[in-house]
């Protein structure tokens, strides 16, 4: 399979559908995920990850809103990270694809800093 950039939305949808169908079936992610419609959700998702890197979402909302709550610890965002980036690089290479693995980075640092500063406030 040659592997491409995130170019486009459908891209990025190929991707988060990819990485969300390993999520779900993760042993350890799975559970984080129970009761959640994926369907009803991915194009919020889609346009949150097309906001960040090739723009053009009207993303609206608050992605740190949706994890509180759900007892995340180190090694979900740990686990989530590695299929993250797993699943990026299956199919996608290029400058984009780099951006989104370190926008990943980036957002679960800052979800794990503060989910840790409100559980031990």
């Amino acid at each position: 399979m040659t592997k491409r950039d995130i170019q486009s939305r459908e891209d990025l949808e190929i991707f988060l559908r990819g990485f969300y169908e390993e999520a779900m079936k993760d042993d350890l992610l799975s559970e984080k995920f129970a009761g959640m419609d994926l369907e009803s959700h991915m194009p919020t998702i889609i346009d949150f990850w097309q906001m960040l890197t090739i723009g053009g979402a009207t993303y609206k909302g608050r992605p740190f809103d949706v994890h509180m709550g759900r007892q995340l610890r180190k090694e979900h965002f740990e686990r989530w990270l590695t299929l993250f980036q797993q699943q990026l690089l299956l199919r996608n290479d290029g400058s984009v694809s780099r951006q989104v693995l370190q926008q990943a980075r980036q957002i679960a640092a800052v979800f794990q800093h503060k989910l840790h500063t409100l559980e031990s406030s």
